[in-house]
């Protein structure tokens, strides 16, 4: 077990190294801090600026369809045209380059949920040092980001957040529209934000094709032709989004739908009749040049002086002020970044080559990722055999070093490189006495390179697929989640025939299988973890097994179809399920007399703190004794036929059900019902290569199905926030905290103390072993398919999530480790 123990801790310190250069390519600053700028190339052109946002609204809805006439009749009026919003099409990082000019990068995708101020050169800044007064109304992002400078109204008031509570489509808007009609007869600001959201919220629920969505389309146009009355010829008035929606009402991707938004100009200063193909980052130095500030020093964007009224030489000066400007920032990012920077013409396609030139910068990020990867994959694999020789590792390692430092290569390919050299001699000489046909091996590589491809593909088009399969949903009248687990079944009925059929022999097929499942845990998630897990255990079970083991399964993904289920969470589950699951245990369990009665107590304590409702004192102590009776129960007990452990395995359960919502309940009581059922197999209890494999399977088909049913969802795209509250009854910090980690880590200790109950202990090393190298090759793979797909955006938002989940997951084994070590 110490062996386990201390490869578990190698592996964990070497993702540590892998999470640095994974922070380092994708997940880094992209600002580049520059001096604020105080150029100030012409007079003011306009004495008042109105900027209207409307949040998700597509350029074709706004300016080529029927649905906004008004608005079309302003822009025929004024200038009019289209602005390219950013490849990260989000809220409040749109806001953000609104007021800079600055387009965010895949990293600032972090920044979404909790925006920070911005502290860098900006519109807003400026503004005020000059003691101008800015006033704003709506989306809050403007407030997050620019509170300091907002001195009107920056903050919602109560009516404001009720109305957006109780309606979000119609009734904010309201308020905000008719409050900033009011303020425009006010003189005592230059620049005021309006950003309605009613409509990017309708197209979410209803898509930009539903009625409801083309009446709020309707409803916004005649808000904005208010806001044009209201704000008079004096004032300049630039309307736009912050993002467009794709076709099934979502944003965030790539997609040049959801990139495309309306961009109007109107009122003073502005030309008639023109038409402007701008980017977002245009904006901010537009309206420094109509208010007469500084254009913000980190901005990408132009002026867009075909859209305004100006003279020659106030043209000439502000093109050469902005040409000045974006060449300063341009040899500041090159020098941050150690590129060669572009050089900035005063021509259309020269001004452009700043902003196009950091695109492709952040699009073409290193592949020290990958290599990083490589490492972690040959050392899982080489880990599951021998060491290898300290004296030849170290050599190997000390020539590496040599030939890359002479490269002058970057740290993070250094140190990639000496893991890769290192594991890769490791694996040679772990594997170097497996059996292995040729044909059997090419074959097998070429299986495993063909799966590696295709999550590579499913990274690059996910958003693509999963906009068509919101058709296959509506084509056979089922949720989401139901068509899912209907595929997990059939998939899973399909794999267990193979593996019947053709079941693997040998280390090599083992490795392959291992390998296969855990690429496939990447691209699709929760569904291919279930899918092994349940196969490998129907496969190897008997008939009478194979009845319990389909039985449990299917309650289990039933379970994680209904874990949102309004109905279901409305019946007080959690009252009686911790003494059912402690019946459940003392049935299934070879118990003696006395751990089945420390079991029933357990449960039958833990449903009566549940039925007086969770009170904070009562529930602290009931959590914390079952947690340390069942260790003392256990160590008690402790014998090699494994009671002590199928005793802890169900009094975790039992714990995991006290922190469980209602309707999370039969799906907790299906996997762990299903990880008891496997463990007394008799195919698992014989303790061989196959069973340790099954055995692996089964216990990560548990830990994943109960990503599932905590987040209530099939696939890992988010951190597991809702555990704050749904497993926080209290409001101390110290408590949620400990809470939070053992809702997280008791998964995969329940999961691998049932299974292996029946075990001989050196197959029960062997399954966690096999554990952690899954977890392992699940990293790798993410990564591997993150470096390829970095130019996207999905990629990174969604897999960032799952990277941390396995992180933590794979934290948590060191945890089972001991738990099994203390119970051996």
């Amino acid at each position: 077990m110490a062996t386990s123990a201390s490869r578990a801790v190698a592996t964990f310190a070497l993702a540590l190294a892998l999470i640095r250069s994974v922070a380092s390519v994708w997940f880094s600053s992209e600002i580049v801090e520059t001096p604020r700028n105080t150029e100030v190339a012409a007079p003011r052109q306009t004495e008042r600026v109105v900027l209207v946002v409307v949040d998700g609204l597509r350029y074709d809805t706004a300016l080529e369809s029927d649905l906004m006439p008004r608005l079309q009749a302003i822009a025929r009026a004024g200038t009019a045209g289209v602005s390219t919003a950013s490849l990260v099409t989000m809220t409040g990082l749109g806001v953000r380059t609104l007021g800079t000019g600055t387009s965010p990068a895949l990293a600032d995708i972090l920044l979404e949920t909790h925006l920070p101020p911005v502290t860098f050169d900006n519109l807003f800044a400026s503004l005020r040092a000059r003691g101008d007064h800015i006033a704003w109304l709506g989306n809050t992002a403007w407030r997050e980001l620019f509170g300091a400078s907002i001195d009107i109204d920056a903050k919602i008031d109560t009516e404001l957040d009720m109305m957006s509570r109780a309606n979000n489509v119609w009734a904010a808007d309201r308020v905000i529209v008719r409050r900033a009609v009011a303020m425009m007869s006010r003189r005592d600001w230059s620049l005021f934000v309006v950003h309605i959201g009613g409509l990017d919220n309708a197209s979410h629920r209803f898509t930009p094709f539903g009625e409801e969505f083309r009446a709020k389309a309707r409803a916004v146009d005649a808000d904005l032709d208010r806001l044009v009355q209201a704000a008079g010829a004096a004032t300049t008035v630039i309307i736009t989004s912050d993002h467009g929606t794709s076709d099934r009402g979502h944003h965030g991707s790539g997609e040049p739908i959801t990139r495309r938004t309306p961009l109007v100009f109107t009122g003073a200063a502005t030309r008639s009749g023109r038409r402007v193909d701008a980017h977002q980052t245009d904006i901010a130095p537009t309206i420094a040049a109509l208010l007469a500030v500084p254009i913000p020093a980190p901005s990408e964007g132009e002026i867009l002086l075909d859209a305004l009224a100006l003279t020659p030489d106030a043209e000439r000066d502000l093109r050469a002020a902005n040409v000045a400007q974006l060449q300063r920032y341009a040899d500041a990012y090159g020098v941050a970044r150690g590129l060669e920077p572009p050089t900035i013409a005063p021509t259309a396609e020269g001004m452009r080559a700043l902003g196009d030139w950091i695109e492709a910068t952040r699009s073409s990020s290193g592949l020290a990722p990958a290599l990083w990867a490589l490492s972690l994959l040959l050392a899982a694999l080489a880990w599951l055999g021998t060491p290898g020789r300290r004296v030849a590792v170290a050599s190997a390692i000390a020539i590496v070093l040599s030939a890359l430092c002479c490269l002058g290569l970057e740290q993070s390919v250094i140190l990639g490189g000496l893991a890769l050299c290192a594991s890769a001699f490791a694996a040679v000489v772990a594997l170097r006495g497996a059996p292995c046909r040729w044909r059997a091996g090419v074959v097998g590589a070429a299986v495993l390179l063909g799966i590696e491809l295709g999550v590579i593909a499913w990274k690059l088009h996910h958003r693509f697929v999963e906009m068509k399969m919101n058709d296959v949903y509506g084509l056979v009248h089922l949720s989401d989640r139901a068509v899912q687990a209907v595929l997990t079944l059939l998939a899973a009925v399909g794999a267990t025939l193979l593996a019947r059929a053709r079941w693997p022999h040998g280390r090599w097929a083992m490795l392959g299988v291992l390998f296969g499942a855990s690429a496939l845990a990447d691209s699709i998630a929760i569904p291919a973890a279930l899918v092994a897990g349940m196969a490998a255990a129907a496969a190897s079970a008997r008939p009478r097994e194979l009845a319990a083991i389909i039985a449990t399964a299917a309650l289990g993904v039933g379970g994680l179809v209904l874990a949102d289920n309004a109905w279901l969470a409305a019946v007080p589950l959690a009252v009686g399920a911790p003494l059912v699951l402690a019946a459940t245990g003392a049935a299934l369990s070879a118990l003696t007399r006395r751990g089945r009665l420390c079991l029933l107590a357990f449960g039958l304590a833990a449903s009566a703190v549940r039925l007086a409702g969770d009170p904070a004192g009562p529930y602290r102590i009931t959590l914390g004794a079952i947690c340390v009776g069942a260790i003392v129960m256990a160590r008690l007990e402790r014998t090699r036929d494994g009671r002590s452990l199928a005793l802890v395995g169900w009094a975790g359960a039992i714990a995991l059900a006290m922190l469980s919502r209602s309707a999370q309940e039969p799906g907790l009581l299906g996997w762990v019902t299903f990880a008891a059922i496997v463990g007394r197999c008799s195919a698992v209890a014989r303790s061989d290569d196959r069973a340790v494999l099954v055995a692996t399977l089964s216990a990560l088909a548990v830990r994943f199905a109960c990503f599932g049913l905590f987040e209530g969802a099939f696939e890992l795209s988010h951190l597991e926030v809702w555990v704050a509250y749904q497993g926080n009854p209290s409001t101390t910090v110290a408590f949620g905290a400990a809470v939070i980690a053992i809702k997280f880590a008791l998964p995969l200790v329940v999961a691998l103390a049932l299974v292996v109950t029946h075990m001989e202990p050196a197959a029960r090393r062997r399954v966690v072993t096999w554990t952690i190298v899954f977890l392992c090759l699940r990293i790798a793979h993410i990564v591997i398919a993150m470096t390829f797909a970095r130019g996207t955006f999905y990629s990174p938002y969604y897999d960032s999530g799952q990277l941390v989940f396995t992180y933590l997951m794979l934290l948590s084994g060191p945890v089972a480790v001991a738990v099994l070590e203390a119970l051996a």
